[in-house]
């Protein structure tokens, strides 16, 4: 018996959607000025941020909530 892989991307359509959000919520507040979305085992989802540590900014944030 095969298991499905834990470790998959959501769809892209999705992360597309997701992202449109993240980009919405921080052009209406003006305190945020970045966003990553990531599951709970550290894969990025989105990332709405300047820098180019998101992979790094999600496997933190997985860390975090254990």
């Amino acid at each position: 018996m095969r298991f499905p892989s834990l470790r998959r991307r959501p769809p892209v359509e999705l992360r597309e959607e997701v992202l449109r959000e993240m980009v919405l919520l921080r052009e209406r507040t003006p305190d945020i000025s970045g966003s990553v979305a990531c599951t709970v085992d550290g894969l990025t989802v989105a990332c709405d941020l300047n820098a180019d540590n998101a992979e790094q900014t999600a496997a933190l944030s997985a860390a975090c909530s254990r």
